[in-house]
């Protein structure tokens, strides 16, 4: 009898093991459910809530121009060629390359917003470094030709032609830019226009340079001996012509402030009426009533027709060339 319930309780264990297996797997199984249906809703979430804000947000986009240039791009910038003229704003890359969309370009090109166009003849040579400076685009890298003519790593662009900027640096420019109004260039060179600098040199007027005011108050810069050698008033080392500390002095009808009135002033005064901004874009240093010669406080464009026959007379009425006071 002892036996047999010896055995009923072992059966009553072992099916109670049983039961708790079972309670254990279902358990187990509930919290992998759980864990799959969290998992699907967060992703479901946090999918559909990333599709919805990111769409529309900044990413990288292929470059503009079919099919871009031909090889590697070290640098990229933005240059006006006119300033504030009607030209576009360009953007100007430099690399390692020979070809900007369907164009010969080489290591330098220019994009308008339809189409690539290059730069003269481009450089022998990799463009690591672009920059704007008083205007003119300035590319630096390994090249020692741009536009065919020698230039030792660094050239400047005025918008027809490459042309140096001094005799250059020894090795490689890799980083350009502007600061306190000098040219700053940095890389593997340690001569900069035939002076040592280590690796950074800064273009710019050298400091023994001034203002230097010379007839009808126009401003150049030269140093003391160059100054009193034509002429000049030397304002001392450091001083500078902008803005301009000769003072204003008119001399109506000197169109090219060159400190006479002579024919030579003819096209000046052409441009002036045909295109004012121009004509101040190219003689910074003249003063503008000089186109006022009927003084009645009107020139310059259309303003200025009415300058046109006394221009005439001033030029036809006695010897050339009349000095300005």
């Amino acid at each position: 009898m002892r036996h047999w319930i010896n055995n009923m309780d072992r059966r009553a264990d072992n099916r109670h093991r049983r039961i708790n297996i079972m309670a254990w797997r279902v358990s187990n199984m509930q919290r992998k459910v759980f864990g799959v249906a969290a998992v699907l809703v967060i992703g479901m979430v946090c999918g559909w809530t990333g599709v919805a804000r990111g769409e529309c947000e900044p990413q990288w986009l292929p470059g503009e121009g079919v099919p871009g240039v031909s090889g590697e791009v070290f640098a990229v910038t933005t240059w006006d060629p006119d300033g504030a003229g009607p030209e576009p704003e360009l953007l100007v890359v430099g690399g390692h390359f020979l070809v900007a969309g369907d164009v010969l370009a080489k290591n330098i090109a220019a994009w308008d917003g339809s189409q690539w166009q290059p730069l003269g003849m481009g450089m022998n040579d990799i463009v690591r470094a672009l920059t704007v400076y008083n205007g003119a685009l300035i590319a630096g890298g390994d090249f020692t030709i741009a536009g065919g003519v020698a230039c030792n790593r660094i050239a400047r662009w005025d918008g027809s032609q490459w042309q140096p900027l001094g005799l250059g640096m020894s090795d490689r420019i890799s980083a350009l830019a502007v600061y306190n109004g000098e040219l700053i260039a940095g890389g593997g060179f340690t001569i900069a226009g035939g002076q040592v600098s280590a690796y950074w040199a800064r273009w710019g007027i050298p400091d023994d340079c001034g203002a230097c005011c010379l007839a009808g108050g126009i401003c150049e810069l030269k140093t003391e001996t160059g100054c009193l050698t034509v002429g000049g008033t030397w304002q001392g080392a450091g001083t500078r012509c902008d803005p301009n500390p000769c003072g204003v002095v008119i001399c109506r009808g000197d169109l090219n402030c060159d400190g006479v009135i002579s024919f030579d002033d003819i096209n000046p005064f052409v441009l002036a009426l045909s295109d004012w901004e121009k004509w101040k874009n190219r003689y910074p240093n003249c003063p503008e009533q000089n186109a006022d010669i009927n003084g009645d406080g009107l020139y310059g464009g259309v303003n200025g027709f009415g300058d046109i026959t006394p221009f005439v007379n001033l030029l036809s009425g006695g010897p050339l060339p009349i000095p300005c006071p």
